[in-house]
């Protein structure tokens, strides 16, 4: 070889060389060793929401719905930690697109003055009933048989006064699996529920009646009703308040108002639960029936003679949130109506239960009369009167079955209590009406009854009585439903995801015809269905109603600032109004 050519062949091998090179310069680095991983996992969905379109949901059963996780939320007693936060549950979705009322909106961020807040209604201010009872004793620990032969009242009455139960939590005086033969009325003056084995396994039969036990002084002929049209019942609960005047209000205030002038705050503090009231002037004074006819939206001209004078009319329930010192107060929750001076004693009290009217109820059994006959007719009731709650706060009554009664059951003078899937039935034929009322709320506020049945239907069905405020009527159904406003002026009260059944009477309503019109102001009916259109009420059944979803064909004449939105009951949302104001306000609440 020549030294040209041997040359070429060095030069050749050196960029053979330098190609190989570069070419693994360029390839990446290799990856770092590392353990195996598993394929990255979904995030966890989200609680199931509405469908874009479902069917609409079925007529109210008389089972309760699922209540909202519990969740803290204001209450005489100490508050709960805030957390877990609560789930709002979702409501039920529209069968095509969703149409939001007016009133309330897609999320109720800015809701129609038209609507008081509802959101505090039932026991503890919306917070489910307790599933689980502790038992302190059972009935039978007492001698009580439940063989539908032995009369066991004495058992059973020495057994309630021997059961005493801590304050703060339920505790029960447990009936088992029985018939209980009762011959007697029992009074409770303490907090104690009496609890079953199911409304299928426990009935507490009443053999007797008022009329049997103590006699009836009514003279029929002379137009005289007798003297247990209105109680008193088989159970009743009960018990008394004490003066609790903290100060005065000062100014006039506006509905809606979280803020009112007082006189004195040197027995008022921050987080103290008030309630605030006003009674009407009496007679002779230049005020006098100025109150009720505020409650009647002082638009209806009508005789409330007998209204003339009453005490506590109106009454707030809420807590303090902020105080200048001897010049006003700020609430927590907004004022339901004007305050006006001129009214009498416009004053703020500390609202504190007695425990022994807390935590109280009955619970998981049957209540049973029997066979009397006929019903004999409104106001000539023999008394067979069911169960009682005077004066009572966060009390309920859970999984009932009232057979046969002349007047099932009637919250007075009661606050935050919830009457859950209470059925009114009948074992025989009793009549076109079987009873004289079937559920009544009077002279309390933010009480909260929900999946009851009327099967038996009543002259009155349920019954918003005497000044009855924020009261909430959710999912009830029945034969032929009616919703009796009792006069004496109900203030804005709510109905809501109802199923009337035949509905050939949906707002026929009672009450002495001095006490003013059937309604007051600012009554909600939300969402509500029936076998047919539901006729609307007379014009002048009272202000300031609303009708929102209403199955309806009657057109709006009434001269006196009613509401009505005809809206498909399957295309509205919320379908419950009050369970969208529970959560939107649990929600804000743990947010």
């Amino acid at each position: 070889m020549n030294p040209t050519t041997a040359a070429r062949i060095t030069i050749i091998a050196v960029l053979v060389l330098l190609s190989l090179s570069y070419a693994e310069s360029a390839k990446p680095p290799p990856a770092p060793a590392r353990s195996p991983s598993p394929s990255p996992k979904p995030s966890p969905k989200p609680s199931p929401s509405p469908s874009p379109s479902p069917k609409p949901s079925p007529a109210p059963s008389p089972s309760p719905s699922p209540s909202p996780s519990p969740s803290p939320s204001p209450s005489p007693s100490p508050s709960p930690s805030p957390s877990p936060s609560p789930s709002p549950s979702p409501s039920p979705s529209p069968e095509n697109n969703p149409i939001y009322s007016a009133l309330w909106g897609a999320d109720g961020s800015n809701p129609s003055l038209r609507l008081l807040d509802f959101s505090y209604a039932g026991y503890r201010q919306g917070q489910p009933i307790p599933e689980t009872i502790s038992i302190k004793s059972s009935v039978a620990d007492f001698g009580a048989a439940g063989d539908g032969v032995t009369d066991d009242t004495a058992a059973v009455r020495t057994a309630i006064a021997a059961t005493n139960c801590t304050a703060g939590a339920p505790c029960a005086l447990y009936f088992p699996p029985g018939r209980y033969l009762l011959s007697s009325n029992f009074t409770i003056t303490k907090n104690l529920v009496l609890l079953g084995a199911g409304m299928d396994s426990t009935t507490l039969y009443f053999s007797k009646s008022f009329e049997d036990l103590y006699g009836n002084t009514a003279n029929y002929a002379a137009g005289q009703q007798s003297d247990y049209a209105f109680g008193p019942d088989s159970i009743s609960y009960t018990s008394s308040t004490s003066a609790t005047l903290r100060s005065f209000i000062t100014a006039n205030a506006t509905r809606g108002s979280y803020t009112v002038s007082v006189n004195n705050t040197s027995r008022l503090s921050v987080a103290q639960w008030i309630r605030i009231t006003a009674n009407d002037q009496p007679l002779g004074h230049p005020y006098a029936g100025k109150l009720p006819a505020y409650l009647y939206g002082n638009k209806l001209v009508s005789d409330w003679s007998d209204l003339v004078g009453d005490p506590i009319m109106i009454q707030y329930l809420g807590k303090i949130t902020a105080i200048s010192p001897n010049a006003s107060i700020n609430l927590d929750r907004p004022l339901p109506y004007d305050l006006d001076i001129g009214w009498q004693n416009v004053s703020v009290h500390a609202w504190s239960p007695a425990s022994t009217s807390q935590e109280l109820g009955v619970a998981d059994l049957s209540i049973e009369f029997p066979n009397s006959g006929p019903y004999p007719g409104h106001f000539k009731e023999k008394g067979y009167n069911a169960l009682f709650f005077n004066n009572a706060a966060n009390c309920f009554a859970r999984n009932l079955r009232i057979l046969n009664a002349d007047y099932s059951l009637a919250l007075l003078r009661s606050y935050f209590c919830t009457l859950s899937n209470i059925i009114i039935d009948t074992t025989y034929n009793r009549g076109a009406e079987s009873g004289h009322h079937g559920i009544e709320v009077s002279r309390g506020r933010d009480n909260l009854v929900t999946d009851c049945v009327f099967k038996a239907p009543q002259v009155h069905d349920f019954t918003f009585g005497w000044f009855t405020t924020a009261a909430v009527v959710r999912r009830a159904s029945g034969t032929d439903v009616n919703f009796d406003f009792h006069r004496s002026a109900p203030y804005g009260n709510l109905v809501t995801d109802c199923h009337l059944g035949a509905a050939t009477r949906p707002f026929d309503s009672g009450g002495s015809s001095n006490r003013g019109p059937h309604a007051g102001s600012w009554q909600t009916f939300w969402n509500l269905q029936g076998a047919r259109s539901i006729s609307l009420p007379a014009n002048d059944f009272g202000p300031d109603l609303n009708f929102v979803a209403v199955n309806s064909t009657s057109v709006v004449t009434s001269p006196y600032n009613w509401f009505k939105e005809d809206i498909r009951n399957g295309q509205l949302v919320p379908r419950d109004l009050y369970q969208a104001m529970l959560d939107k306000r649990l929600a804000g609440a743990s947010g």
